[in-house]
């Protein structure tokens, strides 16, 4: 890793990187093939982590699935030889050095989500770890912060957001609106499951917190990545499945518009509050991110949250806002959700974006992140351009959460630009 990361400055360590990586394979591979027998290694499930968080370092397009699944193996069967010692998933979470490790899984899987198709199964072995821990010390984890089990519903948020775009793309093929229509009630149910969840998370007591031996990055700061990523999650969600927005009917205080319950979907309606509610979301993790100092360790974990907050930065043509109970928000609350979503205020929010991104990329020098930043532009170019041709025109939805919005997931897709965003 140390020779991969130097090699971005000086190319005649990329060699030196590649040879110290086919050598940590080439140790790991035995490990791995034990199947069932032995106690597995701490350190050989964290090596095939570091092996696959790290494919991108060596060639951006790499995703290191190989070594997800290898990771996915490894871990599983350590969970089983840890609980056939008489432990419980709660000692997991209060040994330091496995909840290092739980916490290392789960972000990798989290990044993954969004770049890979599979199902929310392939996640259930996480599962145990999504319930926040209670009365114990919480030891800061370098990828999760103090917030490991929101990580999880990242993951779970990626995959469902992937699950939707393939069934969308598909839905051509698939004659029987009544198949479509199943389809999405039940990724739109799930949706509200993973919603419910992430409302519910809250920072630990900052008493339970141990320090986190970094001068640089302070409590303060894992609970603003934590915040970060429980509006990420919800961003994504909605951004994905706007319907969520447009069902709901219940004040939630967090938020820039009520998000909490599922009421009776509206027979007829349109975009344009769920896409203010999104725009004003985002502003509200930017703004977070604003409030981190460059020099803070939980830089290095914001590509990601700085993606998708980023791609929600699109305008709307129309003023219609039928389809939501805009009766739940004052006067105000409407105004400021409008002012969110101005072009002026976009237009600010992006350059933002930009100058987080590349201030990212001179301070760690990895291609992915300029990936992200291609993206963007991307996505930021095609909404524009949608925008300006409709024009004074309100934008139309179907009732299955279909809008003008341009997703990112679907331009990364379409233009090949994968890579590991961490």
């Amino acid at each position: 890793m140390s020779a991969a990361h130097i090699g971005r400055r000086e190319k005649s360590m990329a060699e030196v990187a590649i040879r110290h990586r086919d050598e940590a394979i080439a140790y790991l591979l035995p490990e791995i093939s034990q199947k069932g027998s032995g106690n597995v290694k701490i350190e050989v499930i964290l090596g095939s982590i570091l092996l696959g968080v790290t494919s991108a370092w060596h060639d951006p397009s790499s995703l290191g699935l190989t070594h997800l699944n290898s990771g996915r193996t490894l871990f599983k069967r350590w969970i089983g030889d840890f609980h056939k010692t008489g432990n419980t998933t709660q000692h997991f979470v209060t040994d330091r050095n496995t909840s290092f490790l739980i916490g290392a899984m789960v972000y990798w899987e989290a990044l993954m989500s969004f770049l890979t198709d599979g199902d929310l199964k392939s996640l259930e072995y996480l599962s145990p770890f999504c319930k926040q821990q209670t009365g114990s010390v919480i030891y800061p984890n370098p990828w999760t912060g103090a917030s490991t089990s929101l990580f999880i519903y990242v993951a779970q948020a990626g995959a469902l957001s992937r699950q939707n775009r393939l069934a969308r793309n598909l839905s051509s093929y698939v004659s029987s609106s009544a198949v479509r229509d199943e389809i999405y009630s039940k990724q739109l149910t799930e949706a509200a499951r993973i919603e419910r969840n992430v409302l519910g998370c809250t920072f630990p007591d900052r008493s339970l917190v141990d320090d986190t031996g970094d001068e640089r990055t302070s409590v303060d700061d894992l609970e603003t990545l934590g915040r970060i990523y429980r509006f990420v999650v919800l961003l994504q969600l909605y951004i994905t499945f706007p319907d969520l927005l447009r069902r709901s009917d219940t004040p939630s205080p967090d938020l820039p518009m009520s998000t909490s319950g599922l009421g009776p979907l509206p027979e007829s309606g349109n975009n344009t509050v769920p896409r203010k509610a999104t725009v004003g979301l985002a502003a509200t993790i930017l703004n977070l991110i604003l409030s981190v100092p460059e020099n803070s360790g939980i830089q290095v974990l914001l590509t990601l949250p700085l993606l998708v907050a980023g791609s929600a930065l699109q305008e709307y043509a129309g003023n219609d806002d039928q389809g939501y109970n805009a009766r739940s928000l004052s006067i105000i609350e409407q105004e400021m959700l409008s002012l969110h979503s101005s072009r002026r205020m976009i237009t600010h929010w992006r350059s933002f974006v930009r100058q987080r991104l590349t201030a990212l990329y001179k301070y760690v020098g990895l291609d992915p992140i300029m990936r992200a930043g291609h993206i963007l532009e991307l996505v930021w170019t095609k909404a524009d351009l949608a925008t300006s041709t409709v024009e004074g025109e309100a934008n139309e939805s179907s009732s299955k959460g279909s809008s003008s919005v341009v997703h990112w997931i679907d331009t990364m897709v379409e233009e090949r630009l994968e890579s590991i965003f961490g």
